[in-house]
């Protein structure tokens, strides 16, 4: 998509038959909705996805998808002021975890609003790196190795997620400036929250239980 048009599902399935990415957005402000899509590659080095967000993609919004079988569900890159919302994320759980992508993979952006979408099957639920001034609400994540999973990201709020059967439900790392705060993380195998090498972070009112 390299205009911005609103592409809109009304009906039917977009299916990859298990190669490459389905839908690229390189266009600002394009928009992806209602689509049912299934059966990306899985090559975790191209990144295949079954929505990828180019850099410059400024302003896109990525909501109310269906997603099946992808290899990353919904990767946004290096850009700016993107939504993605009301997503329903399910990745390759017939796979090892080491070879699945992950649900959401946010990386280098910042402004992006990630919220209210269900997430489950894939490595991470949402992949948060080097991005800087987001909102996490109102997600839940499940059957993962880790729910949201936090790199070298800064001054973004975590708020009202869930994060159940995990691995791990929550873990923020090498980050600073979060606002982490009424989430609910339980029934995950190691961890509900955990914290290592982040600064400056403001956590309460969380239940994160093992």
């Amino acid at each position: 998509i390299d205009r911005a048009i609103t592409l809109r599902g009304r009906g039917g399935v977009i299916d990859g038959g298990g190669r490459g990415t389905l839908v690229r957005i390189s266009a600002a402000y394009a928009r992806v909705e209602g689509l049912t899509m299934r059966a990306s590659g899985v090559d975790a080095v191209a990144s295949d996805s079954c929505i990828y967000v180019e850099p410059g993609a400024k302003g896109a919004v990525v909501e109310h998808n269906d997603l099946h079988a992808c290899g990353y569900g919904i990767w946004v890159h290096r850009t700016w002021y993107v939504r993605v919302a009301q997503n329903h994320v399910r990745g390759r759980p017939d796979l090892a975890e080491a070879d699945r992508g992950n649900g959401i993979h946010l990386f280098d952006g910042s402004h992006l609003s990630v919220v209210h979408n269900v997430v489950e099957g894939a490595r991470d639920g949402i992949y948060v790196a080097a991005t800087d001034d987001s909102d996490i609400s109102h997600n839940r994540t499940n059957r993962l190795r880790y729910g949201i999973h936090y790199m070298f990201s800064l001054r973004n709020t975590v708020r009202s997620n869930e994060s159940s059967d995990n691995l791990g439900g929550i873990a923020l790392m090498s980050s600073r400036d979060l606002v982490v705060e009424d989430n609910r993380s339980d029934r995950n195998r190691r961890f509900g929250l955990l914290f290592r090498d982040g600064q400056a972070c403001v956590v309460r009112r969380n239940s994160a239980t093992g």
